[in-house]
């Protein structure tokens, strides 16, 4: 098993590119996507929500600690896109066609617009995302 406690630290200081690095090389090692977001960057952002309670950390830490979160979970949520194309096409209702991703039916979910986003912002330049209902 991957220990995942340095990206969870490098998520506590909000290190980006640390916290990038470590889930780049946990997702290699075979690590557990899964595993990768709870003991991982929930475990750090956990910390983070403690120490903003405490009052040890502030607003602009939090953020920093929020932003190499959702660098890293991107890079996690990338491998479970390429990985797993039908639990993607059902959270958005959408499917793929060729080099074209279709969303079939407009959804007000904010899990379906978080995916959106994801794909939008991170498709490769390949790809693209054609909202068509």
């Amino acid at each position: 098993m991957v220990d995942l406690s340095p990206l969870s630290k490098a998520i506590e200081q909000g290190d980006r590119d640390k916290a990038v690095q470590l889930t780049t090389e946990s997702l290699s090692a075979g690590a557990n996507p899964q595993d990768i977001i709870t003991h991982g960057l929930q475990s750090g952002m956990g910390v983070v929500g403690e120490k903003f309670s405490s009052g040890e950390y502030f607003l602009p830490d939090m953020l920093m600690a929020a932003r190499a979160m959702k660098a890293a979970f991107l890079g996690v949520a990338y491998e479970e896109i390429k990985g797993s194309l039908a639990f993607f096409e059902k959270m958005v209702n959408g499917q793929w066609d060729k080099d074209k991703f279709i969303i079939l039916q407009p959804g007000e979910e904010i899990t379906q617009m978080m995916f959106l986003s994801l794909l939008e912002d991170n498709v490769p330049p390949a790809y693209e995302v054609s909202h068509e209902c």
